[in-house]
């Protein structure tokens, strides 16, 4: 998996970006178009443009500027999609298409990019967490020990994530006046991935009456973004933002939103915002 930092004036975004492809997000489905410029690649790419579709949206840039592509696993390469597009690695001019190796800067308009490898929490760590949901002693000898281990930037990023949107009122209590931002501020040193392994969201899309309802009630898979629900049959999705979910929601798979992320207001409809 792949960490991706990027700045720009006044601008700053982490976000994850897997090397192995799962269903639920393949480029396309027998009733969707192909995503314009996947070319073959096996793992979605990821487009950086101004239109709002993308999974990248900056402003300054054509409306699909460039692709991050792996066309094999851990393999990256970075293509222009325009003429003239500045594309810059390691300040050496981009030849379409140019591999990106972790550690290297890419620099495009205003904006810098580096890729590092990152690592989610190991299975035994998420199947024991799973277990610990509603045991609030155990729950927080989890938390202190990755501290301890020194995870502490998930440590206090769980115990916010409880305060605000707890699973039962103990948890919530034990952070007094916790603020969304300050979560948001903690989510950004935490990897999307080792916070939906501990998150404790709600389901968003599932139509079955024998829903969980939680995303901690959901069975575990080898991919922590993702869970099984037993109810509907579905792969349930852990996303980062609500334009992520709601581009999911569209093609009918449930989500859980990310603590951080603003989710629909009591009678609002899901998903939130037409994605094209």
């Amino acid at each position: 998996m792949f960490l991706i930092h990027l700045t720009g004036p006044s601008f700053e975004l982490r976000r994850e970006w897997f090397d192995t492809a799962h269903p639920a997000l393949a480029p396309h489905t027998n009733d969707l178009p192909p995503r314009r410029g996947h070319r073959g690649s096996i793992i979605p790419p990821l487009r950086f443009g101004s239109a709002s579709m993308h999974e990248v949206v900056l402003p300054g840039l054509a409306r699909l500027h460039l692709l991050l592509e792996q066309p094999q696993p851990g393999e990256v390469r970075v293509r222009a999609v325009v003429p003239e597009s500045g594309l810059f690695v390691d300040e050496v001019p981009v030849v379409d298409p140019a591999p990106l190796r972790p550690g290297s800067v890419l620099r495009f308009a205003s904006y810098e990019l580096r890729l590092t490898r990152t690592a989610p929490l190991t299975a035994a760590q998420q199947a024991r967490f799973a277990t610990l949901t509603r045991d609030d002693v155990a729950w927080r000898v989890f938390a202190d020990e990755l501290a301890e281990a020194g995870n502490t930037a998930l440590a206090e990023w769980m115990y916010l994530e409880r305060a605000v949107t707890g699973a039962t009122p103990a948890q919530r209590a034990q952070v007094t006046g916790p603020s969304r931002s300050e979560l948001e501020r903690a989510g950004r040193e935490v990897p999307l991935s080792s916070r939906a392994a501990v998150a404790s969201s709600k389901l968003l899309g599932c139509t079955s009456r024998q829903c969980p309802g939680s995303w901690p009630a959901l069975g575990l898979t080898p991919e922590a973004r993702f869970r099984d629900c037993a109810a509907c049959g579905k792969s349930v999705a852990y996303c980062a933002d609500d334009a992520e979910g709601s581009r999911l929601a569209l093609r009918g798979i449930p989500v859980a939103l990310d603590a951080g992320a603003e989710g629909p207001r009591p009678g609002q409809p899901w998903p939130l915002v037409p994605v094209g």
